[in-house]
């Protein structure tokens, strides 16, 4: 309102001020008796008065042009500016104010060009934030959205020079910094990056530890394409990621037969649960007091026709991306609940592992409810390993199956303690009967001191909470003493016996029997 005012103000002037310049000049030429006796030679055609309009039209055709005028001007900031608006829409991400995939695309084809000119390189840093999908699935989307912009802050920090960093998906940034890299100039810059996101985040009310892995490649040697170059440093990225140490990784040797076994495992997965690919072994649990087999636990296995036994830390991480973990998961435990119930009076419990995407799914107690009715199996000899990222969630959902299954008879079971993000509070709160110890603690149970007296806490915290222990990865005689001593119930691991196939371990459990 207060801006229409101003504009009629203003042309009111404008009229007024085009209104008196006219004026003046008719009096200072004389133009009044000139246009009389100019209209008095028409006056016999009646034509006067028609020409006395003509200097009203062109004052009016006047004012009309300067009106254009600024309309034009006017346009052409408005359209200038809305293509400002849309190119920042299309090249910025709005949660972070960083390039986008699409800009990142575009600097890195720029670099490109002034490299091949120039004869000069460009190292890409293709970054990862590790487990950051159930930071959103546990904590929400609200939460997650901060964690990023938390980080993107950190790595602006760092600060360095002839750099460009964008954000080019959910949980992955990349940057490309001018100039030559070698290894170990590389390695040292990733230790910067990794340092900037290893200080805890407190967001809201949750303190959460961060790490990432990161992909290196570098211009020409591993591509001279923003296509090739990305595809190295994520495959580089992909390969650290997956072999359990979450490091800086290079194109190696093995880089192609890495791509091309993703490729197979990504779309061979529905075909091994159709064809029978997938298998089940058992691996026993004894008893370290009475050295007796009291349990085991299932484990699913891959044989691919063609490729031969593909291991399972090759494909479930792929299985949950591709958001099939759930049917591995069901075909496990329908195989269990089958062997369950052929073993019949002789069944001994059986630990079966669920993927945390299967507690947001609120039938889930009914389904496995079903397969118990269908093999008529008792929920005791079925017992739930969930793992530690299943209890940090806002949702109730989780803990509400939990509590059903256990009130059914159902043991669960918290598998790989120690290498989550479970608190204490998280730990009381769930009905959990049975603590896993890591294999990575187990490990190093008898050549570090500290490690030593993590167990021991752990061990001492099962027992405040009145839960079993169970050690993961045994694999020598000495470990077996220490943990004894220490209190722990049970164990497994290849000084016992490797995983065994449902015949072999059938024998097993047939034996122990006898033995009894």
């Amino acid at each position: 309102m207060l801006y229409k005012k101003n504009r009629l103000f203003r042309d009111t002037c404008i009229a007024c001020l085009l209104t008196f310049s006219v004026f003046y000049i008719f009096i200072f030429f004389d133009l009044v008796d000139r246009w009389f006796n100019f209209t008095r030679l028409y006056e016999i055609h009646e034509l006067d008065e028609a020409i006395g309009l003509i200097p009203g039209f062109f004052i009016g055709l006047l004012f009309f042009t300067y009106r254009l005028l600024i309309y034009v001007r006017k346009d052409n900031t408005r359209i200038y500016k809305l293509a400002e608006s849309l190119e920042y829409e299309v090249s910025y991400d709005h949660l972070t104010g960083l390039p986008n995939r699409r800009a990142f695309e575009k600097k890195v084809r720029d670099l490109i060009s002034e490299s091949e000119k120039s004869e000069s390189y460009f190292t890409l840093f293709y970054i990862d934030i590790d487990s950051f999908k159930y930071i959103n699935d546990t904590l929400g989307h609200t939460v997650g959205d901060k964690v990023l912009i938390a980080i993107t802050k950190r790595l602006a920090n760092i600060g360095i020079t002839n750099s460009i960093l964008a954000r080019i998906g959910g949980d992955e940034f990349c940057m490309a910094i001018r100039g030559y890299l070698n290894d170990q100039q590389c390695l040292d810059l990733c230790t910067q990056l990794n340092k900037a996101v290893m200080v805890p985040f407190t967001i809201d009310t949750h303190k959460l530890y961060i790490s990432q892995t990161v992909g290196i490649s570098r211009y020409p040697e591993d591509g001279t394409s923003y296509e090739a170059l990305l595809q190295t440093a994520h495959i580089a990225m992909s390969m650290g990621k997956n072999s359990g140490h979450r490091r800086n990784n290079f194109k190696d040797g093995n880089f192609t037969q890495v791509m091309k076994m993703r490729f197979i495992i990504q779309h061979g997965l529905k075909d091994a649960l159709d064809n029978h690919q997938l298998y089940v072994e058992y691996q026993p649990k004894v008893s370290l007091a009475s050295n007796t087999l009291v349990g085991s636990e299932a484990l699913v296995r891959w044989r691919h026709p063609e490729h031969g036994l593909i291991a399972p830390d090759q494909f479930i991480y792929i299985a949950e991306e591709v958001k099939a973990v759930h049917l591995i998961d069901f075909f496990v435990l329908e195989e269990v609940c089958k062997q369950i119930s052929l073993w019949g009076e002789d069944a001994k419990p059986v630990a079966v592992n669920l993927s945390p995407i299967l507690f947001a799914d609120e039938n889930l107690f009914h389904k496995i409810m079903f397969l118990l009715i269908k093999y008529k199996v008792s929920p005791h000899l079925l017992e739930l390993e969930i793992t530690e990222r299943t209890l940090v969630t806002d949702s109730e959902i989780p803990l509400m199956l939990c509590q059903k299954l256990v009130e059914q008879g159902f043991v669960i079971s918290l598998d790989d303690f120690g290498t989550g993000y479970s608190s204490l509070a998280h730990i009381a709160n769930f009905p959990i009967s049975t603590l896993k110890v890591d294999r990575a603690f187990i490990n190093q149970i008898c050549a570090n001191e500290r490690t030593l007296d993590i167990v021991t806490a752990i061990i001492s915290l099962a027992k405040a909470l009145n839960v079993k222990v169970i050690a993961e990865g045994l694999e020598t005689e000495e470990q077996r003493i220490i943990l004894k001593e220490l209190g722990c119930h049970e164990a497994q691991g290849y000084l016992f016996d490797k995983p065994l196939s449902k015949d072999v371990f059938s024998e097993r459990l047939l034996d122990s029997i006898k033995a009894s």
